[in-house]
């Protein structure tokens, strides 16, 4: 089964300082129960990647996309559960650096993640991008 979110697309906020160092944001989403999943670098200007999270390994009911060293556009983002089943939901375009998601609520709560798929493009031409999946 697959499912696509079709409400509109929750705002980005950007939580960097001046210097757009997110220790202070790590801080805080690891203090408020949120773990880190996993990161890629976003090097192209149109470019797929995953997150592969393991089998059965990951157990969350929300998820929070965070940007660093360069912006980066999020065209798609698809969550692959242990069941088979998966979800994409609608998630800003542009990442400023610094630049976070607000929560995205999984429909499956507590189901197994087995990976987070994404399409996506450095801003920039030139520019490494990081894109960091927290969750909880």
């Amino acid at each position: 089964m697959y499912a696509r979110e079709t409400t509109p697309p929750s705002p980005t906020r950007v939580y960097a300082d001046a210097d757009y160092d997110l220790t202070p944001v790590r801080d805080t989403l690891a203090s408020a129960g949120w773990e880190r999943i996993g990161d890629r670098d976003v090097e192209d200007s149109m470019d797929k990647g995953k997150i592969r999270v393991g089998r059965g390994e990951r157990h969350v009911s929300e998820l929070v996309v965070l940007v660093d060293e360069a912006p980066v556009d999020i065209y798609d983002m698809t969550v692959l559960f242990d069941d088979g089943t998966s979800y994409s939901p609608v998630v800003p375009q542009r990442f400023p650096i610094g630049a976070r998601s607000d929560a995205i609520r999984l429909p499956q709560p507590h189901a197994a993640i087995r990976e987070i798929r994404f399409r996506y493009g450095a801003v920039r031409n030139g520019e490494e991008g990081n894109v960091e999946v927290w969750g909880r």
